[in-house]
């Protein structure tokens, strides 16, 4: 199913269990009050009209320590705490500046004022140098969402401001791979729409039915380990076994539809290809492919197909194999060399172990994995 496009705040709400929740804060003290806007705009417009130095406050919410208002103040003078902020890097700042600044996504910016500090932002100090860098001058005002501590406060806008920036940096919820590829494209990110065509080339989808950007066509396989899949692409040039994707994917399809091998994940209803299977299957054709062209080694395709098939058919069937249990060809893996020891598993547990039945030559293990080889031979 297609994620909707619109759900509404009281969807998210009824979908939730009704358990114990603390109220609203302010400041770090319960939320009293929250105020409405039309009452107030008339009466700051009087106070404008008569006196045009005035600095309107519009009251937003109230607690016991502070009150937040909708008011204005000079950009310049607006600072930060170091104690309460990460380090200003003005590479970051120039980046957004140049890249991605938007008033849009970035809002209204939120500030802290007590005895001792007038404006001090509690977060996004690289936006607001983005904005002032972008600006003509910065000697102008700029609205702010601005939380007025109150005399005898139990916190110190120190605190609030620390406390702030954990949540909104360090307590938020992380986005996943695939939700950040899925938010990526649809905002016409140029690195998610190369994935995007790259999934499309395939025939490949994404796992969670939510996230899913071919949702009408049930003929596409999910691909399971989908950061990996990225980083594939991330790493193209320095891999040469990339160009045998499209082969490994359709060879691996092919064995999946012919065999009685699950490929169905239960949790998501979808079929499956893992990446590791995939990164191995292509780094395999590569292989092969280099070496029969230096007229060292006959290998088949077909067999190769047929190998896969016929393990994964025993493996299904809980069928032993020589007394040995059997494994998923995906593991184990060696670490640094995850494509060419997956590659190793499928040559030494299908394709040579099923040769005799067919007739085959087997494949030479040190001469196709010199490093996976060496790893398990270390004596040579």
């Amino acid at each position: 199913m297609a994620r909707k496009k619109f759900r509404t705040i009281k969807e998210n709400l009824a979908s939730m269990n009704k358990g114990q929740v603390k109220k609203p804060r302010l400041a770090g003290s319960e939320l009293q009050r929250i105020y409405s806007l039309r009452d107030q705009i008339v009466s700051e417009a009087q106070k404008i009209a008569e006196d045009p130095d005035y600095v309107p406050q519009i009251k937003l919410y109230e607690s016991d320590n502070a009150t937040q208002v909708l008011t204005e103040g000079n950009v310049a003078s607006t600072g930060v705490l170091t104690e309460a902020q990460r380090q200003f890097s003005k590479n970051h700042a120039k980046k957004i500046a140049h890249r991605t600044f938007d008033l849009a996504v970035r809002g209204v910016f939120q500030t802290i004022a007590d005895v001792n500090y007038d404006n001090i932002l509690f977060d996004q100090q690289h936006s607001l140098t983005a904005l002032l860098d972008n600006a003509d001058s910065s000697d102008f005002k700029l609205p702010f969402a601005k939380t007025i501590m109150k005399e005898g406060s139990t916190k110190t806008a120190q605190q609030i401001c620390a406390f702030g920036y954990d949540c909104v940096n360090n307590k938020s919820k992380k986005s996943n791979p695939e939700e950040n590829f899925y938010i990526g494209y649809h905002a016409n990110h140029e690195e998610e729409i190369y994935i995007y065509n790259r999934l499309d080339d395939l025939r490949l989808d994404l796992v969670p039915n939510d996230y899913k950007v071919f949702p009408t066509e049930k003929d596409r396989y999910s691909v399971r380990g989908f950061s990996l899949f990225r980083e594939i692409y991330e790493k193209q040039k320095t891999l040469p076994w990339v160009k045998q994707l499209n082969r490994a994917c359709n060879l691996l399809r092919e064995c999946y539809e012919n065999s009685s091998y699950s490929s169905v994940d239960p949790k998501n209803n979808t079929k499956q290809i893992n990446v590791y299977d995939l990164k191995a299957v292509a780094f395999l054709l590569n292989r092969v492919d280099e070496i029969a062209i230096e007229g060292e080694i006959e290998w088949s395709r077909e067999h190769l197909e047929y190998s896969i098939k016929s393990y994964w058919n025993r493996h299904s069937e809980m069928v032993k194999i020589d007394g040995e249990k059997l494994k998923a060809l995906n593991t184990p893996r060696i670490a640094g060399l995850y494509e060419e020891s997956v590659a190793y598993n499928y040559v030494v547990r299908a394709y040579n172990r099923f040769a005799n039945e067919r007739g085959v030559q087997k494949l030479d293990l040190k001469r196709l994995f010199p490093n996976v080889w060496q790893s398990y031979h270390p004596e040579g």
